[in-house]
């Protein structure tokens, strides 16, 4: 079940306590397990009591909702410096042709022959920050994928 080490941050009380708080019609802790509660002060709405592992899966909920959207605002500044790379790249095709560069920020700020050796770099000097590291070359970029592969062919 829970205890104080695995929901710290919570204000805790004995049931005593709330009572002497919140009055004598709070629920109790039986009526809290079966379904969240309602608690009105001077007949308006004041709180909800809701079971531990109702609470759990709150807090679950919020933990992966707060990660998704570091993730999308992750993705969202990384889309940005992709897009400054190809705002840019006529200006470096006639400067840096051939380089990779690192675009952070919307503007190059390194570049180098060799692509480790440039992400490497720039993850030293600015931490992990979003950055799009990309081959100024007229050609697109070749992206290689896996999969399926052929390894036996039977004669029909």
């Amino acid at each position: 079940m829970f205890n104080d080490e695995v929901i710290p941050l919570v204000k805790t009380l004995d049931i005593k306590e709330a009572r002497a708080i919140y009055g004598p019609d709070l629920p109790s802790p039986e009526e809290m397990l079966e379904e969240p509660v309602l608690i009105r002060r001077e007949g308006k709405p004041y709180a909800i009591a809701i079971s531990l592992d109702d609470y759990r899966r709150f807090q679950e909920w919020r933990e992966k909702t707060e990660r998704e959207a570091q993730i999308q605002a992750q993705n969202a500044a990384w889309e940005k410096e992709r897009a400054a790379f190809y705002r840019l790249k006529p200006q470096l095709l006639q400067t840096q042709k051939g380089l990779y560069v690192a675009v952070h920020g919307g503007q190059v700020v390194d570049a180098d022959a060799d692509e480790r050796s440039l992400a490497i770099r720039f993850f030293e000097k600015h931490g992990q920050v979003p950055v799009y590291i990309g081959l100024v070359s007229e050609q697109p970029p070749i992206i290689e994928m896996g999969g399926p592969e052929l390894t036996h062919c039977a004669a029909l």
